[in-house]
């Protein structure tokens, strides 16, 4: 278990977190970025964080599991 990609990213005011697919888009005040998540990883938004899951129990999906999450957390504060 990955111990990066369990916690959630919270989203602050400001920031908004839409997913459409594999591309995740982080919009707020200093701009807009987005971040074509890898086929192993699922990412929801789910109570104003993000929650990033491996869809399977490889040792390939788990690396982009804690490496997803900490993208999206660079994302959320690049854009606020």
């Amino acid at each position: 278990m990955s111990r990066i990609g369990k916690n959630p990213v919270t989203i602050p005011q400001g920031v908004t977190i839409e997913v459409a697919g594999q591309i995740l888009t982080a919009k707020g005040k200093l701009g807009t970025l987005k971040l074509g998540m890898s086929p192993e990883v699922t990412a929801a938004v789910e109570d104003g964080k993000v929650v990033v899951k491996p869809k399977a129990e490889t040792k390939r999906a788990r690396i982009q599991w804690g490496t997803t999450r900490a993208h999206i957390n660079n994302m959320v504060a690049g854009v606020s």
